[in-house]
């Protein structure tokens, strides 16, 4: 026989709410320790913004007349696209993580390149060094070391190849300012992003556990005053209400 739910509030959560609650369940397992669910969480949120931020990169590098830049961040955006389809199918969170840090490190060191490199481009290369300051919101901590072990050789192979590169000047210095400026900001907002969702989640963990605390307190204190009952009822008889007590005290003598 089906239950149909009586409760008013069920259905009556805000919308942002529901969304929330999906995205957390698309996320993570039902079975995962909240620490775990809480990094699955961070770490599929900020590679979903990313998701939409290569396409418009993309787009701003084909008008310019930077087709191999523009072309770079196509096919890093299939990627990624492909990515989150094995994901859905394998559920391999350490996997999924490490292959798409890897496609965006490796993605903004090309772009990086093929834009001519410190002199003509964009500060596009800081984002290599936002992996090592994510890294304990999404991965295991003790993996941080790794992450800015890999972002350190990027780096220095960008300094390394700038002397192979060509240095041609696809910005004007307008748009190569206001591109620079857009990306240092996209910086300060994807290092925010894992700090804010780890408190609003964490606050919403410890909500939940306190709350479990005190049904299963609840719990108990209703069991102890069942058995308590179920005890007083053995010991009085149901006809003078005190026989039953004196014998057992008569018997405890």
């Amino acid at each position: 026989m089906t239950t149909i739910s009586t409760d008013p509030g069920a259905n009556r959560l805000p919308l942002l709410q529901r969304l929330k609650e999906r995205f957390v369940r698309y996320a993570s397992e039902p079975a995962d320790p909240p620490e775990l669910k809480l990094r699955k969480v961070i770490g599929v949120a900020v590679y979903a913004i990313a998701l939409s931020v290569w396409p418009i990169y993309s787009a701003i590098y084909f008008a310019v007349g930077a087709r191999l830049a523009g072309l770079i961040c196509l096919l890093i955006e299939c990627s990624i696209v492909l990515c989150c389809v094995a994901y859905i199918r394998l559920r391999n969170y350490r996997l999924w993580l490490v292959l798409l840090g890897l496609i965006h490190q490796l993605g903004f060191l090309g772009v990086h390149f093929a834009l001519g490199g410190f002199t003509a481009s964009p500060y596009l290369l800081v984002y290599v060094l936002l992996f090592p300051l994510v890294a304990p919101f999404t991965d295991d901590p003790r993996h941080t070391r790794y992450w800015v072990a890999v972002a350190a050789v990027l780096v220095l192979v960008a300094g390394v190849g700038e002397r192979f590169v060509f240095h041609g000047g696809y910005f004007s210095p307008d748009v190569l300012t206001l591109l620079t400026v857009s990306i240092l900001l996209g910086f300060a907002f994807f290092a925010l992003v894992p700090a804010m969702i780890h408190g609003q989640r964490s606050r919403a963990i410890n909500l939940q556990l306190a709350e479990a605390r005190d049904a299963q307190l609840a719990h108990k204190a209703e069991l102890l005053a069942l058995m308590l009952s179920n005890d007083l009822a053995h010991l009085v008889a149901p006809g003078d209400g005190v026989v039953g007590l004196n014998t057992f005290e008569t018997r405890q003598i």
